[in-house]
């Protein structure tokens, strides 16, 4: 019989593949294809503006909108990472706690049973 700790640990270990599987499927959709290159779009415009005008040309304005500029730059990109990072850290922790490698097929299976599908594919 498990222990309440055990069956929080794999609840714990549940909810981590679900956050997996959903982050994934976010990658591989159309639309955050679409937004991705939205947000690039905007990134590199504004990079374009920070890149292209020489700091301090008209006053000290242009430095404080370059720095503001530099901020929504940084912020961009970093919803362009930040899902690609959370996947990359699961999967390091799952290996980390014993779910990766050999215990793949076991993590497919979780997989699986979270997502109700009566199939499962390893890696």
């Amino acid at each position: 019989m498990e222990t309440e700790e055990e069956v929080q640990a794999e609840l714990s270990i549940q909810e981590t593949i679900a956050r997996k599987n959903a982050l994934e499927g976010l990658l591989r959709s159309a639309g955050w294809s679409i937004l991705l290159g939205m947000l690039r779009q905007q990134a590199d415009a504004r990079k374009n503006r920070v890149l292209l005008q020489p700091i301090g040309a008209e006053g000290l304005e242009t430095v404080h909108v370059q720095e503001f500029l530099k901020g929504e730059i940084a912020s961009l990109e970093f919803v362009m990472y930040y899902p690609g990072a959370i996947v990359k850290e699961i999967e390091r922790e799952l290996t980390q706690h014993g779910y990766g490698g050999s215990d793949a097929r076991r993590v497919a299976e979780y997989a699986a049973i979270l997502t109700g599908s009566d199939e499962f594919t390893e890696g």
